[in-house]
């Protein structure tokens, strides 16, 4: 076991993880669909997806959600409560670094800090990784707020759908 499972096991269940408010969980929703364009149809990979309570409300929406989670009974719990939302976005149990993630998507968002916590080398790769699994034109979003490391490395995969000129950098908004 890495250090940082038993840290985010600890972490979450002291901090009550998995049953915050639904309001919550839709105005975090609506700000990513907002900021990444998101329109049902859309393909979002959501790592480190935890309970999957964007990838429900993403598929609530119509957009098609892939959620990776290292945590068989985080995955478990979220499958069972997409089925009782009557949604089917799809979760993975992996490691980020090693699981596949396939292609095809619009977006890739990770949620709360749980990026970072890798070396240097293989944060780097996840990036590479997640930048491969983008469609041109596509969009990451990771919190940068709790670590500076982050800033350095939030990046916007460069526009290549003719017309539309290249992808702007920008921080996400607090």
């Amino acid at each position: 076991m890495e250090w940082f499972e038993s840290l985010y096991d600890d972490f979450r269940q002291r901090t009550g993880f998995g049953s915050l408010p639904a309001d919550r969980t839709k105005a975090d929703v609506d700000f990513l669909v907002e900021e990444l364009s998101l329109v049902p149809g859309s393909k979002v990979l959501d790592l480190f997806s935890g309970t999957g309570r964007h990838s429900i409300e993403f598929a609530r929406r119509g957009i098609h959600a892939v959620g990776v989670e290292l945590n068989p009974e985080y995955v478990g719990l979220a499958k069972q409560r997409a089925h009782e939302a009557g949604v089917a976005p799809q979760f993975v149990t992996g490691d980020v670094r090693t699981v596949p993630f396939g292609s095809g998507y619009d977006a890739a968002i990770v949620m709360w800090s749980s990026f970072g916590y890798f070396s240097d080398e293989e944060d780097r790769a996840v990036i590479r990784k997640v930048h491969s699994a983008l469609n041109p034109g596509g969009r990451d979003r990771r919190p940068i707020d709790l670590d500076t490391r982050l800033m350095k490395i939030v990046v916007e995969k460069k526009c290549e759908q003719p017309g539309r000129g290249d992808a702007e950098d920008r921080a996400p908004h607090p």
